[in-house]
């Protein structure tokens, strides 16, 4: 995990697909480890915020589209997955990406972590992957309890509440 502190894109590309890589061997029940390990080496703001959020929507992405990929998966992973993805939607990522703290280099399309929120994604992609009837709940909770944060920000929610929908 730590090749995703690396100032070049493509050292930080291959750790992500060495994380993957690992997935893809020791099986679906270390998602969790892995995805904590990221949330642990990378900070919540500033550059590795972004580069935490697309790490985590790079990882999920590889993982659903994997062979490991069977029906409700990712159930015993979703409150892991959720509290990082929480950082890149309402936490410190998010102000900073909604206030430009950011110098504007990190927003072109040379720093793609920065582009955009890539746990949207993350999230529609997460709901298409879990036992919709045993997380439901938990994804209810996840919205809720941070949605208040947000008021004023009805096209944003709606958002969240759309990539549940899929």
């Amino acid at each position: 995990t730590n090749r995703l502190k690396a100032a070049a894109l493509t050292d930080r590309n291959d750790g992500r697909s060495a994380l993957c890589a690992l997935l893809e061997q020791a099986g679906p029940e270390y998602i969790s480890p892995v995805v904590s390990g990221i949330d642990s080496c990378l900070m919540n703001k500033g550059v590795q915020g972004y580069v935490k959020g697309y790490s985590l929507y790079f990882l999920i992405q590889s993982v659903v589209g994997s062979k490991i990929a069977v029906p409700g998966f990712l159930d015993q992973h979703v409150d892991v997955i959720l509290d990082v993805m929480a950082i890149d939607l309402f936490g410190d990522t998010a102000r900073d990406r909604d206030q430009r703290k950011e110098a504007e280099k990190l927003f072109n399309k040379a720093f793609k972590e920065g582009l955009r929120c890539y746990s949207l994604d993350s999230l529609e992609m997460l709901t298409s992957a879990i036992d919709i009837e045993a997380s439901l709940h938990q994804i209810i909770q996840f919205l809720e309890s941070h949605s208040s944060a947000q008021q004023g920000n009805g096209k944003f929610i709606e958002r969240l509440f759309e990539c549940v929908a899929k």
